[in-house]
């Protein structure tokens, strides 16, 4: 198996960095893959505001959850939501692709 396959990389490799302002998360679509994935960028350093791009936001009901609590526990601030489909009949709150957050 890959050092850097999604089983080996979210549960045992280090991140192999210890600062970053911005970080895209395209995690196993599961609510646990999201939430070591955010868990762990979250302890990593930053030279200011710490911002999270989540991909899938729409498409996956469990990476919504997580990021949903993340946001009502006061831990991670939605900033702006991305990717919307042009036409779309969904309320706008649904229909992005991805969410940026900030870490509060």
């Amino acid at each position: 198996m890959s050092p850097f396959s999604t089983r080996n990389f979210i549960t045992v490799s280090p991140l192999p960095i210890t600062e970053c302002d911005v970080i895209l998360i395209d995690s196993k679509h599961t609510y646990d893959g999201v939430k070591i994935d955010v868990e762990r960028a979250l302890k990593l350093k930053s030279s200011g505001k710490k911002f999270f791009i989540l991909d899938d936001y729409r498409l996956c009901p469990e990476i919504r959850r997580c990021v949903n609590e993340f946001t009502h526990l006061n831990i991670l601030k939605f900033e702006k939501g991305i990717g919307t489909f042009e036409g779309d009949s969904q309320p706008p709150t649904s229909n992005w692709e991805g969410v940026i957050i900030s870490e509060v």
